[in-house]
């Protein structure tokens, strides 16, 4: 099992039906496994629109939410929806990749980012 796999796993675990993306190379093996897992995939258009669509699944129906995003950019574009999950107590789970190895790392690479 790799690290994708007990992701998805604990998240089904939960009850958690869908997650709200978009996608991103630093997160690809997570969809593969949340295909094998039956959670299903809702792209949205803005790393933002999908924090938000969390919040509101999960304010509309009382069940766990999840979005995820890609690395740097994505991350920071998310903040707004989690804020405003927070701010409201929502269970909303966020997820952002990380593409930096430890080798790599304060050379500034692309995607680079103390997130």
């Amino acid at each position: 099992m790799n690290g994708a796999q007990f992701v998805a796993q604990y998240l089904k675990a939960q009850g958690v039906g869908q997650v709200f993306t978009v996608p991103g190379f630093t997160i690809n093996p997570l969809y593969a496994a949340f295909d094998d897992a039956g959670i299903k995939l809702v792209e949205t258009r803005s790393e933002t629109a999908a924090a938000y669509m969390a919040d509101a699944w999960t304010r509309a129906t009382g069940e766990p939410a999840v979005c995820a995003v890609t690395a740097t950019i994505a991350h920071s574009l998310m903040l707004a929806g989690l804020v405003s999950s927070y701010h409201a107590g929502s269970p909303v789970i966020a997820i952002s990749g990380y593409a930096v190895t430890a080798d790599q790392y304060d050379r500034h690479e692309l995607h680079e980012l103390d997130q």
